[in-house]
């Protein structure tokens, strides 16, 4: 059994909740990995027999709850964690006013450097979290695999690094507005995860992906408009679709 198996996952697929349900969890989980560093490594990078819930939060949950606080909405407002083969991920019902969201995690992409490498997306975050259960910290660079070994030069964020946050976003972005089984006036959330690196940039790098992305993708798309954001106040950017 693993450290995260211990603790109770308290939402359940189509069925409703406050916010301040989401926020106590939030709030537990923080209280837990203080006193247990096994758990909050496994938060960062769930192992063989880990519950499944760790992904549905890392993935959907933090976001909703980053957005809910951009929006400014109270801990009345409801969401929904929607069944799996919904065309949604999460409905927000915020006094009536009725939101579905369709969620996504932007990563930097490494690929433009070695487009065979795995320092890309999910693949590169992973890595990047199990070196830093590791070690204790990261960089921002890079990751290369030697001898089955990870390693990551700790230099400063600089324009390369730029470059890969930018095209990490233009990926997520261009991803979700080629499919076309979304329902009509759905809301993309876009999750850019750990981009607060660049939250004097952030605005404008979201808005050159956003602008890249809409210029690569021909095809219709249902969503009504789309949120781009990582955690602080800086960090978040919306626009209609």
């Amino acid at each position: 059994m693993t450290p995260a198996s211990s603790i109770k996952f308290p939402f359940e697929r189509d069925v409703d909740y406050p916010l301040a349900k989401l926020k106590d969890f939030e709030a537990l989980l923080s209280l837990a990995r203080k006193a247990d560093s096994d758990l909050s490594n496994e938060l960062r990078a769930p192992t063989r027999g880990s519950p499944c819930w760790i992904k549905l939060r890392n993935e959907e949950l933090i976001p909703v709850e980053y957005y809910a606080q951009h929006k400014n909405l109270t801990d009345t407002a409801r969401f929904k964690i929607m069944p799996k083969g919904s065309k949604i991920d999460v409905q927000l019902n915020n006094s009536g006013a009725i939101e579905d969201l369709q969620i996504t995690v932007a990563d930097p992409s490494w690929s433009f450097s070695d487009p065979g490498s795995i320092n890309h997306g999910g693949h590169y975050h992973r890595l990047k979290m199990e070196l830093l259960n590791r070690e204790g910290g990261v960089g921002g660079g890079p990751i290369a695999r030697t001898g089955g070994d990870l390693a990551q030069d700790h230099r400063t964020l600089s324009t390369p690094e730029l470059d890969a946050y930018r095209l990490g976003l233009f990926e997520a972005i261009e991803r979700k507005l080629r499919k076309q089984d979304y329902e009509e006036g759905t809301v993309l959330l876009v999750y850019a995860r750990e981009f607060f690196f660049f939250t004097d940039r952030f605005r404008e790098m979201a808005l050159a992906a956003l602008s890249q992305a809409r210029a690569k993708t021909s095809e219709p798309h249902r969503f009504r408009r789309i949120a781009i954001f990582d955690y602080p106040q800086d960090c978040y950017v919306e626009s209609k679709l």
